[in-house]
């Protein structure tokens, strides 16, 4: 697990993973979803394509936090909400 500025950046807090709608019946040690972060793959024996599955305290290189899609979606985003993104996305 990365953590920077005291911020663990898992799964679970990533703007790209989508928890398994199953997940309400399980504990919570055993919850899954899915990493929306690039395309379906497949084997290419199969015929089935899925997104990674991802739990919510894995990690991986190329987390995006919530707050950076939220901002996104704002019909407004200031110098501060972009100084903030690239602050985080550079790790500073």
């Amino acid at each position: 697990m990365i953590e920077v500025n005291g911020k663990e950046l898992i799964c679970e807090t990533c703007r790209y993973w989508q928890e398994h709608p199953s997940n309400s019946k399980l504990q919570s040690v055993h919850r899954t979803g899915f990493c929306h972060r690039r395309s379906p793959q497949g084997e290419l024996s199969g015929s089935l394509f899925n997104f990674p599955k991802a739990g919510p305290r894995d990690w991986c290189g190329e987390h995006s936090e919530l707050e950076d899609l939220r901002a996104l979606q704002s019909d407004t985003i200031t110098p501060a909400d972009i100084a903030a993104h690239e602050r985080r996305v550079n790790h500073v």
